[in-house]
């Protein structure tokens, strides 16, 4: 009976250090001492961005605000809208990944890269400078260059966009 009047103060101690420690840990912990980044921070609050039919798509450590892609889509298949479909490209938001897809398909490759970007711009509501952070396919049909097909062009002005093949 006396080990037991020892053995649990013992134990109730060992946990109290335990649960001390613990709380110390957390105050200093470096993850929670550092602040957010700024750029993330000042963006509006996503109840504000719905109100405005936007939304606020991550781009590396920060975000790009753009127009709601499904508010103004041509038709929403699952978590996908197409924003644009004309004879010459096609435009299509993949949720899921947070990315878009755009696909040429007319028999000028450079005129139909040239509107598909314009309107890629103007349906989400961006700068060019904004559009290169966000992750954008740009590829070719088949049906409209066989060469060309099957390759992530990226946007012509963007760092990373590469040109056509010659044919």
């Amino acid at each position: 009976m006396k080990k037991i009047i020892y053995i649990i103060p013992g134990i109730l101690i060992i946990i109290a250090v335990i649960l001390i420690m613990l709380n110390v840990y957390k105050k200093t912990s470096p993850e929670t001492s550092q602040p957010a980044p700024s750029k993330i921070t000042s963006l509006p609050s996503s109840e504000d961005l719905t109100k405005q039919g936007k939304v606020a798509l991550p781009a590396g450590q920060e975000s790009v605000v753009i127009n709601d892609p499904y508010k103004e889509s041509l038709k929403t298949i699952s978590e996908n809208a197409e924003l644009r479909n004309t004879s010459d490209y096609e435009i299509v938001y993949l949720g899921k990944l947070k990315s878009f897809v755009i696909t040429l398909y007319g028999e000028n490759l450079n005129d139909s890269r040239i509107k598909a970007e314009q309107a890629f711009l103007e349906s989400l509501g961006i700068t060019k400078d904004e559009a290169c952070k966000l992750n954008v396919n740009l590829a070719v049909a088949h049906e409209a260059s066989e060469s060309a097909a099957g390759k992530n062009y990226g946007l012509s002005f963007c760092s990373s966009g590469k040109p056509f093949p010659e044919k």
